[in-house]
């Protein structure tokens, strides 16, 4: 995606800017312990040549096909801001749908609405 993006849009792109520390799989988590889960597990990448990339001033994007809880961008981003960018983006093409609120027992005994009575 990034680089069909890159060409079109006719900007640098890095796919390989941020690395991950190993960390417990994210699916089953509710989001506070994704956030937790993944708290310092980015990091940024060295160049070939051992240098650290300078991100201060620049404004980035990070692209993702799927967004579920946003756990993951949230840590993306604030390795990026910590590490100088002055803003992050998120670029996303889905998002699953928010989990539906459990069903209160307490619907069925909601007042029905009295009828309108027919005019006469």
């Amino acid at each position: 995606i990034g680089h069909h993006l890159q060409r079109r849009l006719q900007r640098p792109f890095a796919s390989r800017l941020l690395g991950r520390r190993p960390a417990p799989p994210q699916s089953s988590l509710p989001r506070t312990e994704r956030l937790a889960n993944l708290s310092g597990k980015f990091f940024l990448r060295r160049s070939r040549w051992r240098q650290t990339p300078d991100l201060t001033g620049l404004r980035i994007a990070l692209i993702d096909d799927v967004l579920t809880t946003g756990a993951t961008l949230e840590a993306l981003t604030r390795t990026l801001l910590n590490a100088g960018a002055t803003e992050v983006h998120a670029w996303v093409l889905a998002r699953t749908p928010p989990k539906a609120p459990p069903a209160s027992p307490h619907l069925n005994a909601l007042p029905r609405p009295l009828p309108v009575p027919e005019k006469r």
